[in-house]
């Protein structure tokens, strides 16, 4: 547990940025030679803690969302959001154009797509677990592979999505029984 403190204190002080400057920028080499590049407008306003805190609330609107309507009760809806959101790591990785990047991140997402068929078929649990695994390999993503073409924000905002929609999901079906 100490462990996954400290990392998430090491991710989250990176993300807040010990910016000094009232501007940062970052640049994307893509494959083709172009670069893309963006102002970091949440470093110059203090708010990069934002990407957390859309994570947080994006979770809880889709997950009341899926109550309100019943969605929820399908046993395929929150195996299809592990799904979708494991994949976003392989758009990031065709954007860089590199076949060992998107190599690697398919590997990553085999892995939660056996965790989401198996949790929609036999063990609805197991996607709660998915959600929350995931969550640990936003945390540790970038120590594991080298994807330059996911956004920056994009770990800390995913990491806040998986976390609240796991727990959310664990906390509701351990209640219904």
């Amino acid at each position: 547990m100490k462990l996954a403190a400290k990392a998430v204190s090491r991710h989250l002080g990176s993300c807040l940025g010990h910016r000094t400057a009232t501007e940062a920028s970052a640049q994307l080499n893509l494959s083709n030679g172009r670069a893309l590049h963006f102002k970091h407008e949440a470093a110059r306003r203090g708010t990069a803690h934002m990407q957390y805190i859309t994570g947080i609330a994006l979770a809880l609107v889709v997950c009341v969302f899926a109550r309100v309507t019943d969605f929820e009760r399908d046993r395929s809806f929150y195996p299809t959001v592990l799904i979708v959101i494991a994949s976003y790591y392989l758009l990031f990785a065709t954007l860089t154009g590199h076949l060992s990047v998107l190599a690697a991140e398919f590997v990553a997402f085999l892995g939660f797509l056996v965790m989401a068929i198996l949790g929609a078929r036999k063990w609805p649990l197991l996607v709660a677990v998915g959600l929350l695994a995931h969550g640990l390999f936003d945390l540790v993503h970038g120590h594991v592979i080298a994807n330059p073409g996911v956004p920056s924000w994009w770990p800390g905002f995913c990491l806040a999505f998986d976390v609240t929609a796991g727990a959310y999901l664990l906390f509701t079906k351990n209640r219904r029984r």
